[in-house]
């Protein structure tokens, strides 16, 4: 994370702050996913309020504008690996019990297999 910090300030000069600013916010916004997220965590929660005053304490003068901006970006689309997606939809169609929900995932897995389907066509298309 600190040379995350470290390469986004040398490509992004002056735009948040410096690179410990940098890896302290990534480090904040991984505490906020993981409380909007995870079903272990959600007894934690972080609302608006806590995650501006966590954040605040990195650096003072971030704007509403922008902690909302990340709030609600992190809460509409959680960060995730398409590892984590398959392995959690996986473990939903084992467990799931009615037919609407079966359904449900049926359709999930058939938008993902056609993604990855137009995804690799796409990639081969570039290689030739």
């Amino acid at each position: 994370m600190e040379k995350f910090g470290e390469k986004y300030v040398q490509d992004n000069p002056g735009t948040v702050g410096d690179s410990e600013c940098i890896y302290l916010l990534s480090y904040s916004i991984m505490m906020l996913q993981t409380g909007l997220h995870n079903p272990s965590a959600k007894q934690l929660g972080m609302g608006m309020d806590d995650f501006k005053k966590q954040a605040r304490l990195i650096k003072p003068d971030f704007t509403d504008e922008f902690l909302e901006q990340i709030f609600y970006t992190i809460e509409k689309e959680p960060i995730s690996l398409k590892e984590d997606d398959e392995a959690r939809l996986k473990q939903e169609s084992s467990s799931a019990n009615s037919y609407k929900r079966k359904q449900e995932i049926f359709i999930k897995e058939g938008q993902g297999l056609a993604k990855r389907g137009y995804e690799l066509m796409k990639d081969k298309k570039k290689t030739t």
